[in-house]
């Protein structure tokens, strides 16, 4: 039953609407309060959905739509506007299988126009659309993708209906389910709520983080949820993920979101988002009704606006701080707002205080659904930053004990009372202005930095964070387990500088390379095929990236200085070079020892380059490894070599070529 309404006011169109996630994303919207204006090219479907959803009190305008038109798309929002005044909300939900039903083929196999129509129908409509929507919207947006995998609609029933395609898939999930179209509207519905008022530019994985993905959160406290059970976690640090494109499949919602102009009183505080508990009360309902909750280090900053936050939808939350003066204030806060809550006093490394804080928690309550591990240490508060050199071995010491060895015994001495089926997820909060980060937001340096570095150009508040903690906990987070939720808004590190990347066509070469580019660098590639250079200078054109694509055999001196020579007279400097460059004279062929090798180029490519980089040059190098590129096909296609390498390999995979840029590029900052 939902019963919030955060979408009161609101008007919201969604594409491709009529039966599936599409639907059921414009149901969730319209049971939060807002007016839909749901499509589709079918009359029939648009005339039953509509009346569907008006049977349910639903405020609804049904459109015939097919978004690759351009006349239907311009009507669309002209209509839209004519019956509501307004957008706020767009949903891209709308995606064509023309394989729905058939055999699947390869992609050698697919016939030109099956992709013609992905491309017209799957990625260039909804960007016209936005196109077409931007006067409305505004300059200031945010965009957010839902990438939800594998869900039982009409549009997967080649997969679904076939067993063998369903037994890896359901291999790879860690849930061992499918999601259902509910559960992606749920997220979408967040994503385009104001809970997610901090987090743009960012895909959210629902496929249960499959085998072939991976993430990586630095510094994260870890918590649990699950089914019953559910939680989140947060963080004070950055985290990163490596995750497919949003286009690598076409079961995607895209969700723009029109932000409120707002007013700054200082760098990143936000005037207009001081959250009153009557607001709050107002537009949420009671996801937690009956939950009770732990929540670590909550007497203050983020792990209190998490309590908070938590308890004013309903939950019976457990407060707790080293500190019996600082418990005693929250729970009183909390309790003056008509919040259940139980404060006691717990130094998450102290073994009996964790034994106490379950004990006590179970004995008042009965039992735990929810456990958000937000305790940490930050020993350099209100002191100078050191380098990891200068730092001291007991400052160290601290912050293991408290930021990662506790929260795991925690969930250990938890584990009879959470069960087997647990989420554990992770918000990445980045810089927040509370006690915790007192270090960086007064320093004017530093503050630029960051907000140079965020495209929201603005610190994200505590309650933001809370408000994203507080999804994943929620059922309405069911089918999304071993993410971390990135809202450090993605950087733009390289702004400005110019990169060479030599071999950059295909492969590890081009990964860095694209990168680097998406990371605000313009970038020089390279090979010595003329027909690669030209196909990767366009993919990465289009991708909004500057690039200058060169023919450069980087063992042929007069084409080195011809690289350079172009670069500068095209960008006017040089900030970075990866030399990529490799050969394997072997590829493909039988494997050999290494009995002569070619002089090394490396001496004559610095000694071209001294002048423009000048004396104070950085080098490092990443050493990689065995990646399933072309270049170690003859390693990859072999069994036995394989099994050697993998009984090695302390993560027992490969890595991927994105996972050696992003070390490439860490190195290049």
């Amino acid at each position: 039953m939902i019963s919030s309404k955060r979408f009161e006011g609101k008007v919201a169109i969604v594409t491709g609407s009529t039966q599936g996630i599409g639907y059921s994303i414009s149901h969730r919207l319209g049971l939060e309060g807002a007016s839909v204006v749901i499509s589709s090219r079918n009359q029939k479907n648009v005339d039953e959905a509509t009346q569907k959803l008006k049977s349910q009190g639903i405020q609804v305008l049904g459109l015939v739509c097919h978004v690759s038109n351009a006349q239907q798309r311009k009507d669309l929002i002209h209509k839209t506007l004519e019956k509501f005044g307004k957008i706020d909300v767009i949903v891209s939900s709308v995606a064509v299988n023309p394989i729905t039903g058939k055999r699947i083929t390869t992609i050698m196999g697919t016939q030109e126009s099956i992709l013609d129509k992905m491309w017209e129908v799957n990625i260039k409509a909804p960007i016209l659309l936005m196109k077409a929507l931007a006067f409305e919207l505004g300059p200031e947006v945010r965009v957010n993708c839902v990438a939800s995998g594998v869900v039982p609609t009409r549009f997967s029933e080649i997969i679904t209906t076939s067993e063998a395609l369903m037994k890896i898939v359901l291999d790879s999930s860690k849930l061992k389910r499918l999601g259902t179209p509910e559960e992606i509207a749920a997220a979408a519905v967040f994503l385009a709520s104001d809970d997610a008022s901090y987090i743009t530019g960012e895909t959210l994985v629902q496929l249960s983080e499959p085998k072939f993905q991976s993430s990586m959160a630095t510094n994260a406290s870890s918590s649990s949820a699950s089914a019953p059970v559910s939680a989140s976690s947060s963080s004070s640090a950055g985290g990163s993920r490596v995750s497919m494109s949003p286009f690598a499949s076409t079961l995607n919602s895209v969700v723009y979101v029109k932000l409120d102009r707002v007013n700054y009183t200082s760098p990143g505080v936000l005037n207009s988002f001081q959250i009153s508990v009557v607001m709050i009360l107002k537009a949420m309902g009671k996801r937690f009704e009956g939950k009770v909750a732990i929540v670590t280090g909550s007497t203050q900053g983020i792990g209190y606006s998490i309590a908070h936050r938590l308890g004013l939808e309903g939950a019976s939350v457990v407060v707790s701080s080293r500190n019996q003066e600082n418990v005693d204030e929250a729970t009183q806060k909390l309790k003056g707002q008509g919040i259940q809550v139980l404060g006691l006093v717990c130094h998450v490394s102290n073994a009996q205080h964790r034994k106490d804080l379950i004990h006590k928690t179970l004995e008042k309550f009965g039992k735990i659904d929810v456990i958000v591990s937000n305790a940490a240490a930050n020993p350099m508060a209100g002191k100078s930053i050191a380098t990891i050199m200068g730092t001291q071995e007991s400052i160290l010491d601290k912050m293991w004990e408290v930021n990662i060895k506790a929260p795991i015994l925690l969930m250990q001495a938890l584990a009879s009372e959470l069960g087997p089926e647990v989420r554990v997820n992770c918000v990445a909060s980045g810089v927040v202005p509370t006690r915790f980060s007192e270090i960086l937001t007064t320093s004017e340096t530093l503050m630029k930095i960051i907000l140079d570095s965020s495209q929201l150009k603005r610190l994200g508040t505590p309650e933001e964070i809370a408000a994203a903690a507080a999804f994943l906990a929620s059922d309405d987070a069911s089918y999304i387990t071993g993410e971390t939720l990135v809202k450090m808004i993605r950087s733009k590190r390289f702004e400005g500088k110019v990169a060479i990347v030599t071999g950059s066509t295909q492969g590890i070469g081009y990964s860095i390379a694209h990168r680097l580019g998406l990371e605000g660098a313009s970038v020089v590639i390279s090979s010595r095929n003329q027909e690669n250079v030209d196909e990767a200078t366009q993919k990465l054109k289009g991708q909004g990236i500057q690039v200058l694509g060169l023919v450069c055999h980087v063992s042929n001196a007069q084409q080195r200085k011809d690289l350079i020579h172009k670069t500068v007279e095209k960008f006017g400097k040089i900030d970075v070079i990866v030399l990529n460059a490799a050969v394997n004279p072997m590829a493909g062929k039988s494997i050999a020892t290494i009995m002569g090798t070619q002089e090394s180029i490396l001496d004559k490519m610095w000694e071209a380059l001294a002048s423009e980089l000048g004396p104070e040059v950085r080098v490092n190098c990443v050493a990689s490894g065995v990646v399933p590129t072309r270049f170690g096909e003859i390693i990859t296609k072999s069994e036995t070599v394989m099994k050697i390498i993998l009984d090695s390999s302390k993560l027992k995979r490969l890595g991927t070529p994105e996972e050696i840029a992003a070390a490439a590029v860490f190195f290049g900052f």
